[in-house]
């Protein structure tokens, strides 16, 4: 691959089908940003699978991407199944699987997503830099930095920098990793004593100025699973600490966007859109939640909620979101034993289940 030119090449890749892809407002942000950048041509890629046992790269579209094509190739992995696709893709496309075995005629392997910033060490041998954070909080000044240093260094010159100037960055082949008993890990130190010994990850200021919540129009083309629906976030991270949520974990502290933020971006919506998604770990622990349905329901839209939490739901709530037009109820119980329950931090009671089942078959939803 040549290295002449100024403008990066790079692919954002969702290692998952395209229906699924379009959904995931991560990616879509990301994508976002790569498209706003002036020395970037980005393209947004998805696996497909079909009767060659090899998987094709291909855009929205369906059109086939050569990967080689590309300086830099990123990941965008919010799922940990989707870790297994990472071999496959670059195997697929004659890239090294191991970092180690690339050069500079193989575009350079990025990762980033909630999958990196909350263990990356499973898929280290096949990245060559990860970004840890949320990209809003980093991603245009990496990518300035890239636009100007990636031409002129080397590719070990360039990942040093990159460790050195940024505290969100990790690039594997700096650091030794000390590995402990039963696959766990006992300490991760520098080869090089000036770089850091810990990397930080970023968190964005979801009150900082100008910045409004994230919505993603997208998801109602065809191929999405969200066909003809918004979908906005609300928030990020989670107070309830449920033990097996890797959301409530990485994402802390829990963040909410402010409720001007919130209207600014359902101003920003399209005239043909019809109805609207409410994104985050746990929608119903918003402070302004209920003024928020409220405001929607004015503005004649339809709304969809993934999750509710029976120790949040009132009548009041349930009748706001029938009248959006939410007609199935989706209750997280986790588990039928209460003793697991504690265990695992939801401390929802037999009780209070049996209730809140009667509150909303009282108020005739048609699925639960």
């Amino acid at each position: 691959m040549e290295r002449g030119g100024k403008r990066l090449r790079i692919a954002l890749i969702y290692p998952n089908t395209s229906s699924v892809g379009l959904s995931n407002l991560g990616a879509f942000i990301v994508h976002q940003i790569l498209l706003r950048h002036p020395m970037v041509e980005a393209h947004m890629l998805f696996w497909e699978e079909g009767p060659d046992p090899s998987p094709r790269i291909v855009n929205s579209s369906g059109k086939a991407m050569d990967l080689k094509y590309f300086h830099a190739v990123a990941f965008s992995v919010s799922f940990e199944n989707d870790l297994l696709n990472l071999p496959q893709i670059l195997d697929s496309y004659s890239i090294p699987i191991h970092r180690r075995e690339r050069d500079t005629s193989h575009p350079l392997v990025i990762m980033g997503g909630v999958v990196s910033f909350s263990n990356p060490e499973p898929v280290s041998d096949f990245v060559d830099l990860f970004l840890l954070g949320e990209a809003e909080a980093f991603f245009g000044e990496f990518l300035d930095h890239m636009a100007q240093s990636y031409f002129e260094l080397s590719r070990e010159e360039f990942l040093l920098e990159v460790q050195r100037s940024f505290s969100y960055a990790y690039v594997p082949s700096l650091y030794e990793v000390e590995e402990g008993g039963g696959g766990t890990i006992r300490g991760i130190t520098p080869k090089d004593p000036s770089l850091p010994r810990k990397i930080a990850v970023q968190k964005l200021d979801l009150l900082g100025k100008g910045v409004i919540a994230p919505l993603m129009g997208e998801a109602s083309e065809a191929c999405s699973v969200f066909q003809n629906m918004a979908l906005l976030e609300v928030g990020r991270g989670c107070k309830r600490a449920c033990r097996f949520c890797l959301a409530g974990h990485v994402y802390r502290p829990p963040r909410w966007f402010d409720r001007e933020a919130i209207v600014k971006s359902l101003e920003g919506l399209d005239q043909s859109t019809k109805a609207i998604g409410l994104l985050a770990p746990s929608v119903m622990d918003m402070p302004h939640f209920e003024d928020l349905l409220i405001h929607i329901k004015e503005s004649g839209l339809k709304c969809n909620i993934s999750s509710v939490r029976m120790d949040s739901l009132t009548e009041n709530v349930l009748n706001l979101i029938k009248e959006l037009g939410q007609q199935t109820i989706t209750l997280a119980i986790e588990t039928g034993s209460q003793r697991l329950q504690k265990v695992i931090n939801k401390n929802l009671t037999e009780e209070l289940i049996l209730q809140q089942i009667e509150l909303i078959s009282k108020i005739r939803f048609r699925k639960i």
